[in-house]
């Protein structure tokens, strides 16, 4: 029988290669690759491939140091796993933080890519998924984890941006590895250096510095102190942005961050800042270090809640704040069966961060509620929104509601 000529041309023609960016990662403990979803989530592995090449400036939040690029400083060389979950449900290893502690990133925030409709970057439904870390709806920063199994507690948190793809025995080396109370290894086991590979036309396209992510930046200032009164600092801060502010009371040998300050869009740009210097009377020795992080246009979060309305519902009930700049503020809570309580705010805590806030919302009788806000939309008549909520039981703690539902934060009505 004769063979057809088009089979046996299909049989010597080679198939294209797949285009795909990859993470060759050198660890203590081993080598393993990831396979990064550069098309489902650009942002997010445009802001890793940056950092684990140092072509993109961050800041070192334990000293207040801005990086350089030329030459590159590759974010993650040298930092630690300094989590690791080994539990039937909860299976990852976790790095990126400078401090070995978790409690800091690169000195900018962005948002979440995750998508329902787009499974690779919002399920956590296999083994060895590379996902970013956060602390609350669009709050993505350096940390990572990697999974040991699937865990679908975690689907629509966290944006899934890649997966392992060789070195499994690697990572299930880590999750083994004997751990403290505070889930970190006995025996540290650290990131040696991060290798970026582009295989295919599509992937080499790929250019992760020019994908939009905000600019961290050391200052330029100039400062007038009034030993044992203030610090005047001199220097410009635009909207849609976030100061961070170190200062060193010993001439530079140790630092200390003492605040920041966000402008949020549409906002007027400050020009200083006035630092309280009436604990600190030896000013000889006093030095700051300014850095601001400026965001893109698509960071819509205000700096203030005041003369705000804020509406969200969830399982509990429907909610509506009022945080009016002078006299009481108030609330109203709808409950589903019907009833109502009306009553005075006692404390309002707001925290702002670019594509993000954190809300903490007192009142007294009726109990605390904490919220993660993350804008979506501004429009004229306010903000909307996602948010993830809380309330405060006093045997058992911050409780969640129901995940990522909507809220309208918009000017409080005028009174005639």
């Amino acid at each position: 029988m004769r063979k057809p000529i088009l089979a046996g041309l299909l049989l010597l023609t080679p198939l294209p290669a797949v285009a795909q960016v990859y993470a060759d990662f050198q660890t203590s403990a081993g080598n393993f690759t990831c396979e990064l979803n550069f098309k489902a989530t650009p942002k997010t592995v445009a802001n890793f491939v940056t950092l684990a090449e140092g072509t993109r400036p961050w800041l070192d939040e334990r000293v207040g140091l801005v990086s350089s690029t030329l030459p590159p400083q590759p974010f993650y060389d040298g930092i630690l796993f300094h989590r690791v979950v080994n539990q039937p449900d909860m299976r990852i290893i976790q790095a990126g933080s400078r401090k070995g502690d978790g409690s800091d990133g690169p000195g900018y925030t962005f948002q979440d890519e995750f998508r329902a409709s787009e499974p690779a970057s919002y399920l956590h439904d296999s083994p060895y998924q590379l996902s970013m870390a956060n602390y609350g709806l669009s709050s993505n920063g350096s940390q990572f984890f990697i999974t040991g199994g699937a865990i679908p507690a975690l689907n629509g948190k966290y944006t899934v941006f890649g997966k392992v793809v060789s070195g499994s025995a690697v990572i299930e080396s880590i999750l083994t590895t004997a751990t403290n109370t505070q889930e970190q290894p006995l025996a540290p086991i650290s990131i040696q250096h991060v290798t970026i590979r582009k295989v295919g036309t599509e992937a080499s396209r790929f250019n992760a510095t020019r994908v939009t992510l905000p600019q961290v930046s050391a200052t330029k200032f100039r400062s007038k102190i009034t030993p044992g009164v203030s610090a005047v600092l001199t220097f410009n801060q635009p909207s849609r942005s976030l100061l961070h502010l170190w200062a060193s009371e010993d001439g530079g040998t140790n630092w200390n961050d003492i605040g920041s300050r966000f402008i949020g869009a549409g906002e007027r740009a400050a020009t200083s800042v006035q630092i309280d210097l009436s604990k600190t009377p030896d000013a000889a020795q006093l030095l700051f270090r300014p850095v601001v992080t400026t965001y893109p246009t698509d960071s819509i979060v205000p700096s203030s809640v005041t003369n705000q309305q804020l509406h969200l519902e969830n399982e509990s009930g429907d909610y509506t704040f009022h945080f009016n700049a002078s006299g009481d503020q108030s609330y109203l809570i709808v409950f589903p069966s019907g009833e109502s309580k009306i009553g005075k705010i006692q404390q309002v805590i707001y925290e702002p961060e670019a594509y993000g806030a954190n809300l903490i919302v007192d009142t007294g009788a009726d109990g605390a509620f904490r919220y993660r806000l993350a804008p979506k939309r501004k429009s004229r008549t306010g903000i909307t929104g996602l948010q993830r909520g809380s309330f405060y039981n006093f045997l058992y703690g911050w409780i969640p509601y129901a995940e990522n539902t909507d809220f309208a934060l918009s000017p409080l009505p005028s009174v005639q």
